[in-house]
């Protein structure tokens, strides 16, 4: 009997024991934990505040842009579009998760802080492109300049969430994937700041993430930036074939100059991104001069927009004089006014007379009905007014596909 008490309790004993080790094999992290409040990168196992670089062991040094204020560029004629600084940035891996340690104060918890960070890949810009429009002649201004910088913060990561076993003031965040090569941004929570690291090799990610960059501005709205639309470097050709090379019949400015390219074969390069938004659903805006229906009307300038919701033409002081779906529209050619680049647009009553105003050249009596261009001119009037035409057709028709070129 008395050994049989012996063996309970040594039985007893063991099981407590066993259930101690577990319990503390089970809230025991596999992580450092830090020693005061904040923000935290797990890389390498090495947990580093996000706040103090200097706990970053590898750092190394990435281009970082800086665009040009395009109020500067489109209104003041400035030379340089864009510029780059070396910056030195966190070196982490592509595992890297980040810890987040706060005391709870209300309903402010780890939890929500860890929630409200967001986690964004950069972009390496190589070339900007400011579409300047209207200029102060009523004229759409293309200028285009080398960055070759990381500067355009592109899609938000998603990130899960998970606790720090026996640590209730602590939380993970865990991208979905593991990180791949490229400049990355965090914010929000907790952060005083945006933390920018990168994850190698950044010289192999200046390829796969090249994107080039058109900034749409309006020079009679100041500081308004209408869109930024990113665009695959790999969706043109390599910079140096075309831009700043030279290519048979087409002048070739400066990259950097602040001249536009606005020959024929500049315009069919122009044309070629129009169909591109127009394929992807995107509004295309065109400058336009307008003509009242009353011969002494002056020319009056603004845009005309092609979309699949709306057509419509706008005047630079923002009135909307006509508007209309693409199948109710009417597409008439005066083949005797403007060179032949002249068309009218008509539905549900309402009519509008519209010439394409060319780019980068002197097209006397813009006060007029209707300015007088060159024969460089009135060809890309031409082509402007053939390309509409078809464009129209395409989107009455719904088609997505490329509109041809003649």
């Amino acid at each position: 009997m008395k050994s049989l008490w012996i063996r309970v309790i040594i039985g007893i004993a063991v099981c407590v024991l066993f259930d101690t080790s577990l319990a503390s094999s089970q809230t025991k992290p596999d992580i450092q934990l830090p020693e005061f409040y904040g923000t935290y990168a797990i890389a390498g196992g090495k947990t580093a505040s996000l706040d103090s670089p200097q706990d970053f062991s590898k750092t190394e040094p990435i281009p970082v842009g800086r665009r040009e204020n395009p109020d500067n560029v489109c209104r003041f004629g400035a030379s340089v579009f864009a510029a780059t600084d070396a910056t030195s940035v966190p070196k982490l891996t592509g595992d890297v998760q980040f810890l987040v340690f706060f005391e709870p104060a209300g309903t402010l918890t780890p939890m929500l802080l860890a929630q409200d960070m967001k986690l964004k890949s950069i972009a390496f810009v190589r070339d900007v492109l400011f579409d300047c429009h209207p200029d102060e002649a009523g004229r759409r201004d293309i200028r285009r300049g080398k960055e070759n910088g990381w500067d355009f913060k592109t899609n938000v990561l998603e990130m899960r969430i998970k606790p720090v076993p026996g640590q209730q003031q602590m939380v993970i965040a865990v991208p979905t994937s593991h990180l791949e090569a490229g400049v990355y941004t965090l914010s929000g929570g907790a952060l005083k700041a945006p933390f920018t690291f990168s994850v190698a090799p950044v010289d192999e990610a200046e390829k796969t993430r090249c994107i080039d960059l058109t900034v749409a501005y309006n020079i009679f709205v100041p500081g308004y930036i209408q869109s930024e639309t990113p665009a695959p470097c790999s969706a043109r050709a390599d910079a140096s074939s075309s831009v700043g090379a030279a290519q048979p019949g087409v002048p070739q400015p400066d990259v950097n100059s602040g001249e536009s390219n606005v020959s024929a074969g500049g315009l069919t390069e122009l044309i070629a991104e129009w169909d591109k938004s127009l394929g992807q659903g995107q509004a295309v805006s065109i400058p336009m001069c307008r003509a009242g229906s009353g011969f002494a009307n002056k020319c009056e300038t603004g845009t005309l927009s092609l979309s699949p919701q709306e057509v419509a033409f706008v005047k630079t002081d923002g009135q909307k004089v006509f508007t209309a779906l693409a199948p109710q529209i009417k597409y008439r050619r005066d083949p005797n006014m403007g060179g032949g680049g002249v068309f009218s647009l008509a539905a549900g009553g309402k009519y509008a007379r519209l010439l394409y105003l060319a780019q980068g050249l002197d097209c006397p009596g813009r006060q007029e009905r209707f300015p007088v261009c060159p024969p460089e001119g009135m060809e890309q009037q031409n082509l402007v007014s053939d390309w509409i035409k078809q464009a129209l057709v395409r989107l009455a028709s719904g088609s997505s596909n490329a509109v041809p070129q003649k």
